[in-house]
């Protein structure tokens, strides 16, 4: 892997990680409920061609959780100051799963702030006649149930996990578990996020993998329905993990969503 650094910022008084690597325009990366506090190979290959910037939200891997911290405004307010403190204007945006709602949140609260939007297999859209995933179940009991249910090639998702989980990784991921249930407990979306997303401005690419088992593909036709003029991709070969299952395929798609705006 390339080299990477790993700083804090404290913002709003919340301690706030951060892992930056690469050169050139900026990229901000938002995680998922998991896959926080690490450079993965997808933020390898985006560093060959962008500054990236990816933090740890607050609640995940090194940063301070506020048990305040319980809405999706909350975030969006507080990555805000991240981006002000970091005096970065106008970033590419890339936000996977439950990231990916929160930069759908951002983009629609501050739609002149981002160059370009990517929402990968993203919560937030409402579910209609698509089964409700029981996330925190399946999460809770982990195993292959749960690798089964966020990867399709399990191979990648072998490699994913540890193969022995220590008490320090017991402890993070049930501090994880639970800041993603103060957002999430109830609800993986926002009900009036269809009729909001008409806010979006900047280029967006809604990227799915065609087997996600959480948010089935038919949300990312009704993402991209709802945001004028988005370019949607779906990929053959992946489930919920796009970033992981074929890093590849996931940063050349972002290389080409930015070629027409830089």
């Amino acid at each position: 892997m390339s080299g990477y650094q790993e700083f804090d910022l404290t913002i709003g008084g919340v301690r706030t990680c951060v892992l930056k690597g690469g050169a050139g325009p900026d990229l901000l990366y938002w995680h998922g409920a998991g896959a926080s506090g690490r450079w993965f190979p997808h933020h390898d290959l985006l560093a060959e061609r962008f500054t990236v910037y990816a933090p740890d939200h607050p609640g995940w891997g090194a940063s301070d959780g506020p048990e305040w911290m319980d809405t999706m405004q909350d975030y969006v307010l507080h990555h805000d100051g991240l981006l002000r403190a970091l005096q970065i204007e106008r970033p590419v945006l890339v936000g996977h799963s439950l990231g990916g709602w929160m930069a759908a949140e951002f983009a629609i609260t501050y739609p002149d702030r981002i160059a370009a939007l990517a929402l990968v297999n993203a919560a937030g859209f409402p579910f209609d006649s698509e089964p409700v995933p029981d996330f925190f179940a399946i999460a809770a009991r982990g195993g292959p149930e749960f690798a089964q249910a966020i990867f399709h090639k399990m191979d990648v998702a072998a490699a994913f996990f540890p193969t022995e989980v220590t008490p320090e990784d017991r402890l993070r991921m049930y501090h994880e578990l639970t800041s993603t249930a103060r957002l999430a407990w109830h609800l993986w979306f926002e009900s009036k996020l269809p009729r909001r997303l008409a806010r979006v401005t900047a280029p967006t690419l809604v990227l799915w993998g065609e087997h996600d088992r959480l948010f089935p593909v038919a949300l990312a036709h009704k993402y991209a329905a709802a945001i004028s003029g988005a370019q949607l991709q779906i990929l053959d070969d992946c489930g919920h993990m796009v970033p992981f299952e074929n890093p590849e395929a996931f940063c050349r798609a972002i290389v080409e969503l930015t070629s027409e705006v830089r």
